[in-house]
């Protein structure tokens, strides 16, 4: 008689054969308490360890894997040119690059920007996010359409800074639009 051991819902990949000359009903051995040790050979029990060792292991493994990125902390936003370095180097760069870029000549971005912050009241933001790196965020996700993931790429800022800018700015253009009617 062959038997398969069962973990759960999945059969496991050992075969188990009982001593020779042994049998018993399938009711008794699954309530017997001594089941591994009475009806099990030497050899089957040490698979049985073996296998429940392996299956543990790759547990641990799996625990280990799936924390590791809580565990060694890497900053994400990495790279040497900064958003407002970026920003700085399209004001101060050839004047079709801000045009191609943030849709914007040179002169009208700086009069938006100027407009932001008299007008609007918009300042520096607690994260130190520039009025010229907080309009260039808005007008750069309008231009290309990219999620808030790659703005963030892009202006090496976290996804919150970007939604909190992005935001921002739909309100102030939903309260011109409003006052303006």
């Amino acid at each position: 008689m062959r038997m398969w051991l069962h973990s759960h819902h999945m059969p496991s990949m050992i075969s188990v054969t009982p001593k020779k000359g042994f049998t018993v009903d399938l009711i008794d051995m699954i309530d017997s308490k001594n089941f591994l040790n009475t009806m099990l050979s030497e050899d089957a029990k040490k698979k049985i360890i073996t296998a429940t060792a392996y299956f543990t292991h790759l547990i641990g493994i799996a625990a280990v894997l799936y924390m590791e990125p809580n565990y060694w902390k890497q900053p994400y936003h990495t790279s040497a040119l900064s958003g407002e370095a970026w920003v700085q180097e399209l004001i101060r760069g050839h004047p079709d690059r801000i045009f191609n870029e943030l849709g914007m000549r040179l002169h009208v971005f700086l009069a938006f920007v100027s407009h932001l912050q008299l007008v609007c009241g918009i300042q520096t933001s607690k994260n130190g996010v520039t009025v010229e790196e907080q309009a260039a965020i808005f007008l750069y996700a309008c231009v290309t359409g990219l999620s808030v993931r790659h703005l963030g790429e892009r202006f090496q800022r976290s996804n919150e800074t970007i939604s909190k800018c992005v935001l921002l700015f739909f309100r102030l253009l939903i309260t011109h639009i409003v006052i303006l009617q």
